[in-house]
């Protein structure tokens, strides 16, 4: 509250009135409305705990100041504006594949599909024609599709539930590198594991379900 009364201007050095500022309440009263797609359970209708994505690439694209000749375009003074990274052509078939490889794999029915993408049936029936629909519709009719693949997956359910168990066996024995010595594995190594940085190994798994560690 007293930091409020002391803003300053970085560049002009003149202060700033309290009543400019915007309240940590009024920043975050619409965070809820921005989807976390990075992990499953995080569209702005759904609540509870996130689940992990298991994330397959299907195409590659370079991003970034060198692929965008950034400095290029500056040092001839164009004016491009932010880059647009669309879905491009390739990316788009490999795309709709997937959602109707999916589709096929685990039985899920169009209007699950629907309901979860939230897009029309003239949509759906587009894409499978081979009709261009927007990025967005595509996007949610992917990620509707992996949502019930990746439940389904029992080496990702597997994984999931002995990164679980790892943590708790962590709090268990009283820390990380108590239970590292206890696996024979590095400390650094368990800790980006525990931290979800690095996956588990099979190893791992399997030593967890043959003989928990005990301190």
């Amino acid at each position: 509250m007293e930091a409020r009364n002391h803003g300053f201007d970085r560049e002009r050095g003149g202060s700033i009135p309290a009543s400019w500022l915007k309240s940590h309440g009024r920043s975050l009263v619409r965070y809820h409305l921005r989807p976390e797609t990075k992990f499953q359970g995080g569209e702005f209708d759904q609540r509870g705990p996130l689940k992990r994505r298991h994330v397959f690439a299907l195409a590659q694209q370079s991003i970034g100041k060198e692929a965008d000749n950034i400095e290029e375009n500056e040092f001839i003074g164009e004016d491009a504006g932010p880059p647009d990274y669309g879905v491009v052509q390739h990316d788009r078939i490999a795309l709709a594949t997937a959602v109707f490889d999916i589709q096929k794999r685990y039985g899920i029915s169009d209007r699950r599909l629907l309901e979860e993408a939230k897009v029309s049936h003239l949509t759906l029936g587009g894409l499978r024609d081979g009709k261009r629909i927007g990025d967005g519709s595509l996007m949610k009719l992917f990620r509707a599709a992996e949502a019930p693949r990746q439940e389904a997956d029992p080496v990702a359910a597997a994984m999931d539930k002995a990164l679980e168990e790892l943590r708790r066996l962590r709090d268990k024995v009283g820390g990380r590198n108590k239970l590292a010595k206890l696996l024979g594995v590095t400390g650094p190594y368990l800790g980006r594991v525990l931290r979800g940085e690095k996956p588990m190994t099979e190893e791992l798994v399997a030593k967890l379900a043959r003989e928990p560690p005990h301190p």
